[in-house]
């Protein structure tokens, strides 16, 4: 016994060392990183233990997932009560918590008021729990290229250990943690070995945590563990001697004494047979047998049906004559022996073949390494499948019983419950060097006290440490005390005193409670240092109430916020006692809500409260603001809008009287809103807005220096007249464009149509003048000197005229006529000028003159002022005289004078045509004459 003394006094410590505290509690289960058995339907039970400084009514726990998808807090995803009314400090709870990796935080309520800090558990969690046992193939080996848990839920009980004796040391500042490839695997393992790579398996497949215990042994055959499990030592063929403390066999019943009680299990891995080929050739009857009985062995000192898993593992070689080239043998018998036990035990499988993992290629023929040792991961984990964890029967945590105490003048004492063979009371949390009692009960002073019980098969319970702090029991007491009367329908509220939590015997909590009904009443205080104590009965009788009174109204029970209602209670000569407070016959409301009201009798009786009176105060639409959609301050000409801000109103009412959200303004004032709602309410008025109007200027009076109608390269200045101060601006609309000229008087050269109008200080501007249409007329082009032509002996002209009229001179003197033809008596120089006549609305006829031509010199023939032509002719002549004779006759004679033809010409202003076109071919006279004058040429017929 002297090994599991040596680790349940180290796993005290740890327990010891390890609970997490802040202040108000020290948690002590469950423990950091630690993993507990999960059962088949994922859930497990485990004990929830510590200790706290301040006395609380209630503990309440949470938790919360690690990480999301890997755990499922359910109900205690929210605060819950844990423990209810602790006592003595200490409290220890079962808590039932589906499989995951959690953080747990627990809180300490006194009359619903936390106390303290909150106190967390980091990591622990609800899994697999797996116990290693077999030889070094089990145990593992250091620096053999093994790789740590990837997986932060893979988790051990890590420490040192002496290679020898088995090691009494565990401690370290954390007992339970991350297997890492260099971690302990209590209480022999070194390091992941394989374990590693099989919890990152695990845990993938599972989505749960899992945790490792390492009992294996190097060297060991299946008759060390089988003599040792009996009892009896064994011998070390490697070292020589015998294997102390009854190992290896004391290192596993010792987990299985301690960790499976604190945690439960799932199943023993059994990884050993390769010592019974080599040097022992062990038959498969002896192995069979042995094996057989080291199970039984387990399960009749757990007291539980605890699973083995059993690898097939044998392959070895002889002493001496490891080849790595060469594989190792397996031998059959052992290998026989292994499938025999795990198909003939109940809750018993077969694990994975081993014997064809890196073989060849072990270190020294017989320890895998590197990928030797994942690939003997994923071997177990192919044999630790889905059926395997369906039919296996884990073994539960067992949860911690209850402790009993009893408060004394400056003691406590306590009993640890019944059915164990062995108490142990320590003042440390190490057993071996400080109990002071093996007794059932004990009587404690001022301190922290440890206490385990053992039961008949040495399995192990650990109760959460013990926290006294001793003073005199004080009685608690009532007040009111003796015997009170109860009004009927007020109740009698009942305080205690002398203590810090209280529990009444209707089962309420607090330090006051409402009592309706006559009977006997108690209260259990617990004191600050978690002692109870119970007040003597209180005994309580009834009193009559006054009736229900009724409430009547004097108007609406449903109106706006700037109004109210009177509500009146019924009932003479009583007191009155309203929901509001108001203690007067009648209240006046303009708040929404339910009324009641109560009357009170002599003896201070209330009624009930009368049936509630709904009073519903509809809240006034918000006050508006007033937005304009323009300046506040414009001109007389335009207007703004204002808009009130409130969209939702079902209508709105302006101090104009208008009743549109929107009021189109176009006067100086003060304007302000209400907007009405659904319930005809109307809200406060806006702030008023100031709108100011300034007059536009009058209209200015327009006139012009000349006509307005010109010839190009002319103009007229445009004038305007002027208010005193104010601004001009002239708008001019030309050639399609628009322009504004900051001018009084506007000189204008060109067409278009021109309005006025004056800006005044407030810039407000005038009505626009009457228009006035400004007409430039093109002047017709000069006329060359080639386009003046002869077109008659005597007459001149405009070769394509573009006028109507042109204005001729000779020598400089204006001749009459305005035509583009023009007869000439007189030779000299000619110069003509173009005359554009144009027709308008306003201005009568206007015309613009063109440049005088050039002078071109023209020449009269000397022909007597008598010219016809063609001649000859095919009978058609033309008849030209240099000046205007009038009352002419034409006569035409043959040469033998005969008169042929006769026409009278009234003048001669121009050249006349006559037709001879029906005398014959030949020579003729023709002869014109009036009284003053006689002319004759001879022309000439021919066809």
């Amino acid at each position: 016994m002297l090994f599991l003394k040596k680790l349940l006094g180290v796993i005290i410590i740890l327990l010891g060392s390890v609970s997490v505290s802040l202040g108000q509690f020290t948690v002590t289960s469950p423990l950091s990183r630690a993993v507990y058995q999960r059962n088949n339907a994922g859930v497990a039970t485990i004990t929830v233990s510590g200790t706290y400084e301040q006395q609380v009514d209630r503990i309440e726990a949470r938790l919360i997932a690690i990480n999301a998808g890997q755990g499922n807090p359910g109900e205690w995803s929210d605060w819950k009560t844990l423990k209810d009314f602790p006592t003595n400090g200490g409290f220890s709870s079962a808590m039932t918590i589906n499989q995951g990796w959690y953080r747990m935080e627990i809180r300490g309520v006194l009359n619903n008021n936390v106390v303290g800090n909150i106190t967390s558990v980091d990591r622990f969690g609800v899994g697999e729990v797996f116990i290693i046992a077999g030889q070094s193939n089990a145990e593992g080996l250091f620096n053999m290229g093994q790789q740590g848990a990837q997986d932060d839920r893979v988790n051990t009980f890590g420490n040192a250990n002496d290679q020898i004796n088995g090691g009494p040391s565990y401690a370290t500042l954390s007992p339970f943690t991350q297997l890492s490839a260099d971690t302990y695997i209590a209480p022999r393992g070194k390091g992941a070995y394989c374990w590693g790579k099989l919890g990152d398996l695990l845990a993938a497949r599972l989505n749960v945590p899992i945790l490792f215990l390492n009992a294996g042994f190097n060297g060991t055959s299946i008759e060390s563990w089988f003599v040792t499990s009996i009892g009896g030592s064994a011998s070390n063929i490697y070292l020589g001697g015998y294997y102390p403390n009854r190992l290896p066999y004391s290192g596993l019943e010792s987990v299985l004494q301690y960790f499976v009680p604190l945690l439960g299990a799932r199943s023993i891995l059994w990884c050993q047979g390769e010592a019974d080929n080599y040097p022992f050739r062990t038959s498969q009857s002896d192995y069979t047998a042995k094996l057989q009985v080291v199970i039984s062995k387990t399960r009749e000192q757990l007291g539980k049906n605890i699973a083995w898993v059993i690898s097939q593992t044998s392959a070895s070689v002889a002493p001496n004559n490891c080849n790595p080239s060469n594989a190792s043998e397996s031998w059959e018998p052992v290998l026989a022996a292994q499938r025999t036990v795990a198909s003939s035990m109940t809750n018993a499988f077969l694990g994975p073949y081993t014997d064809n993992i890196q073989n060849p290629g072990r270190s020294d023929c017989l320890h895998f390494h590197g990928d030797g040792l994942l690939q003997l991961g994923q071997a177990w984990s192919n044999s630790l499948n889905d059926s395997f964890f369906q039919n296996s029967v884990p073994q539960a945590p067992t949860v911690q019983p209850q402790l009993s105490f009893a408060c004394g003048n400056n003691t406590l004492d306590v009993t640890m419950p019944s059915g164990y063979n062995q108490y142990q009371w320590s003042r440390s949390v190490n057993f071996e060097s400080a109990i002071f009692s093996t007794q059932q009960k004990v009587t404690l002073s001022n301190g922290t006290y440890y206490a385990r019980a053992i039961d008949s098969r040495g399995n192990v319970m650990q109760f959460s440490p013990i926290l006294v702090r001793t003073t005199s029991p004080q009685t608690v007491t009532t007040n009111p005390s003796g015997t009170v009367g109860v009004c009927q329908n007020d109740g009698l509220t009942v305080s205690a005193s002398n203590g810090v939590a209280f529990r009444w015997s209707t089962g309420a909590s607090g330090q006051s409670i409402s009592l309706n009904n006559a009977g006997n009443y108690t209260v259990t205080a617990v004191d600050n240092f978690g002692c109870l104590t119970q007040s003597a009965p209180l005994t309580t009788f009834m009193k009559a109430s006054p009736a229900q009174p009724t409430v009547s109204a004097n108007g609406a029970l449903e109106f706006c916020a700037d109004s109210q209602v009177t509500l009146t209670s019924s009932g003479q000569n009583l007191a009155y006692r309203w929901s509001t407070g108001s203690t007067s016959a009648a209240i006046s409301v303009n708040q929404s809500g339910a009324y009641t009201v109560q009357t009170v009798n002599s003896e201070g009786c209330s009624s009930f409260a009368s049936n509630a009176v709904v009073v519903k105060v509809n809240p006034l639409p918000a006050t508006p603001n007033i937005v304009p959609n323009g300046p506040t301050t414009f001109c007389s000409d335009t207007s703004v809008d204002l808009i009130s801000s409130n969209t939702g109103a079902v209508s709105y009412k302006w101090n104009t009287g208008t009743t549109t959200r929107t009021l189109n303004v176009r006067q100086s004032g003060n304007y302000t809103v209400q907007t009405v709602d659904a319930k005809g309410c109307f809200s406060l008025s806006s702030s008023p807005l100031t709108i100011k109007v300034n007059q536009i200027p009058a209209t200015p009076i327009t006139s012009w220096s000349k006509d307005t109608v010109f010839c190009d390269g002319d103009n007229t200045v445009l004038q305007m007249a002027l208010a005193n101060g104010n601004y001009p601006t002239w708008v001019a609309v030309q050639g399609g464009k628009t322009a504004q000229y900051l001018v009084q008087n506007l000189n204008v050269t060109l067409s278009g149509t021109f309005k006025a109008f004056q800006t005044d200080n407030n810039n407000c501007n005038s009505a626009l003048s009457t228009p006035i249409y400004v007409a430039v007329k093109p002047t017709p082009a000069k006329v060359s000197v080639d386009e003046i032509v002869r077109y008659s002996p005597y007459s001149i002209g405009v070769a394509n005229p573009q006028t109507e009229q042109y204005i001729w001179t000779l020598n400089g003197t204006q001749l009459d006529g305005s035509t583009s033809q023009i007869k000439l008596s007189d030779p000299g120089d000619v110069q003509v000028t173009a005359k554009k006549l144009y027709s308008t609305l306003s201005y009568g006829t206007k015309f613009c003159l063109s440049p005088v031509s050039d002078r071109k010199n023209i020449q009269l023939y000397e022909d007597g002022g008598f010219s016809v032509y063609p001649n000859p002719s095919n009978g058609a002549f033309t008849l030209d005289t240099r000046y205007p004779w009038a009352n002419l006759k034409v006569e035409v004679y043959t040469n033998r004078g005969s008169l042929v033809y006769a026409s009278d010409i009234a003048t001669f202003e121009t050249k006349k045509d006559i037709n001879l076109t029906q005398l014959p071919e030949g020579p003729y006279l023709i002869r014109i004459r009036n009284d003053n004058f006689t002319a004759t040429k001879h022309v000439q017929i021919n066809r």
